[in-house]
């Protein structure tokens, strides 16, 4: 069985989902990277690969905190991050929150919604259940703490696909 995933794409691949021009991040008084520059449009791709320590997560970071409008907890020493309003940022975290955990499986897909001002039934949460490899019937009242790894990580993915991200 595969796990079926449904999203949509913005109408246009000419948007500029994220644009990065010049970019120089660090902490402290070091960059750990310069001259940082790459857009990004619906349907393209583009890989993050580096030793560690080079900046691949304080990037990361500088994304999401300028999608948000909140602070980037490094420093920024040059360039600009410009996000496209129709950017929908999708993220894969490797642990579910702590307030997910107490939840069963029902509880925990209507929270997700909830917590996006989405409204989903109880059929909608069955069919999201069923799509991402759960058994309705048997795992819908189960604690969230206790499934195994894979069902987690499951778990995650509708979490992370819930709000239709155009941007992993």
């Amino acid at each position: 069985k595969n796990i079926n995933v449904q999203t949509n794409e913005l109408e246009s691949s000419s948007i500029k989902l994220l644009s990065i021009e010049e970019l120089s991040l660090g902490y402290g008084d070091t960059p750990l990277f310069q001259g940082l520059s790459l857009d990004l449009r619906s349907g393209e791709r583009q890989e993050l690969r580096g030793r560690n320590g080079v900046g691949k997560s304080t990037l990361i970071k500088a994304v999401l905190a300028t999608s948000k409008g909140s602070d980037f907890p490094g420093r920024v020493f040059d360039g600009l991050i410009d996000i496209h309003p129709q950017t929908r940022i999708g993220i894969y975290e490797q642990e579910l929150e702590e307030d997910y955990l107490k939840l069963n499986l029902e509880e925990a897909v209507v929270s997700f919604h909830d917590d996006l001002g989405k409204n989903i039934t109880d059929a909608g949460v069955r069919s999201i259940l069923s799509n991402y490899l759960f058994d309705p019937s048997k795992d819908l009242h189960q604690r969230v703490s206790k499934q195994k790894k894979k069902k987690k990580a499951r778990l995650q993915l509708i979490k992370m696909f819930i709000n239709d991200p155009n941007l992993l």
